[in-house]
């Protein structure tokens, strides 16, 4: 019966998954701000890796773009070749911001007029136009960077959170009749006893009542030293224990309440 519910639950969780990942790329068509969806990873957990490829792809092109920008800024000023230039210019711009332009020529059909694609493919044109070529490039070249940044920052939230989700034990166990059991954490009352062996983490805050260990509190305090804990310490749901058996009485329900999506 047990297996079955963890089946089913297993089955639950990929069709919220897809459908958070369905959702995702459909968004594209209807919000209006702009952004081309799919360069950026869905965010929904299911083992979509585009995100991380399409990362790599956008730092190469900075890389590149950045290099013809740089090296079409010295044949302008330091070997006075205007037309080398401003070929290695227009090369820099597509390189850089061809995505832009074609995501503003997208959403102008869409009805989104008014969006920073928009605004920065009239912005690096209108530089084109009046002959400054270097800024068009420059506007792109920087507007990319913040972008990448942005994105790259977004996904190391995604992270912290997925590896706080983690840290929630799935058990906890506990001694009936001198037979030790695995329950759900939530069946867990204040008072009660819990074992926790070496490898498990701790399911709930509590007090050491029996036995010394040392735990790893690495995914709590982001200390890589393991701390030695003894009879009568509190200890913290999430805690990893790399020693012993430990007995702890359950005082708190603080690590429990961390959102399931």
């Amino acid at each position: 019966m047990k297996k079955n519910n963890d089946t089913n639950i297993a089955e639950d969780n990929k069709d919220v998954c897809c459908e958070k990942h369905e959702h995702h790329h459909e968004h594209e068509d209807h919000c209006g701000c702009g952004h081309d969806h799919h360069e950026h990873g869905c965010g929904c957990g299911c083992g979509c890796e585009h995100g991380e490829e399409d990362e790599k792809v956008l730092t190469i092109r900075l890389i590149a773009g950045a290099i013809l920008f740089a090296a079409g800024i010295v044949t302008e000023n330091v070997l006075s070749s205007p037309l080398i230039s401003d070929i290695l210019f227009v090369v820099a711009y597509i390189v850089l911001g061809y995505d832009i332009v074609w995501n503003a020529i997208k959403n102008i059909f869409k009805g989104h007029l008014f969006n920073e694609n928009f605004l920065m493919s009239i912005a690096s044109i209108g530089a084109f136009a009046v002959g400054e070529h270097p800024e068009a490039v420059a506007v792109m070249l920087f507007y990319q960077v913040g972008e990448a940044l942005q994105e790259r920052a977004a996904q190391k939230s995604r992270n912290s959170i997925t590896e706080l989700m983690d840290i929630r034990p799935d058990y906890a166990n506990t001694e009936v009749n001198g037979t030790i059991t695995k329950v759900s954490p939530s069946e867990i009352s204040i008072g009660d006893i819990i074992i926790v062996k070496p490898g498990e983490k701790i399911p709930l805050d509590g007090t050491i009542t029996s036995g010394e260990t040392y735990l790893d509190t690495k995914a709590l305090t982001g200390e890589s030293v393991p701390r030695k804990a003894v009879t009568g310490d509190t200890v913290l749901s999430g805690s990893l224990n790399t020693g012993s058996p430990i007995y702890i009485k359950a005082v708190s329900y603080t690590h429990l309440t961390l959102p399931t999506s």
